[in-house]
């Protein structure tokens, strides 16, 4: 496609880029979402995110049994829809909590570990590094 623009219609197409949006505008477009109450997810929707939990259960329980050397077995209990306040109300004290990157895609998740679990990988990782080191 070998068409050339005459100056008129580049300086359309400049005045098009130039032109601000208006806060208005923006505000017109941005919907606002309250934390406290969320919205429900549909029934389709909940059993495609139980399916996706069932199948990271099973990818971390063969991670973990890898990494650890130990027989891992990982159980979705159940997939419910909470607010983060609900949430973080839930967790227990003390307790190991992290933010990770979901690469590829965009965005990121919350994981909470209890921290017995934290404990037992930190001494089955620590006892390995000594035995290689011995």
């Amino acid at each position: 496609m070998d068409r050339v623009l005459s100056q008129e219609e580049i300086d359309k197409v400049f005045k098009k880029l130039g032109e601000t949006v208006s806060e208005e505008d923006i505000a017109k477009k941005a919907q606002s979402y309250d934390f406290r109450r969320p919205d429900r997810i549909a029934k389709d929707q909940l059993r495609a995110i139980h399916m996706l939990h069932e199948n990271f259960g099973r990818s971390l329980a063969s991670s973990l049994s890898a990494y650890l050397r130990a027989y891992a077995v990982v159980n979705l209990v159940s997939v419910e829809q909470l607010s983060f306040m609900e949430f973080s109300q839930c967790l227990p004290s003390p307790t190991v909590i992290t933010a990770l990157a979901m690469r590829p895609f965009d965005g990121s998740a919350v994981l909470e570990m209890n921290p017995a679990l934290v404990s037992l990988s930190l001494k089955s990782c620590s006892e390995g590094r000594a035995a290689r080191a011995a």
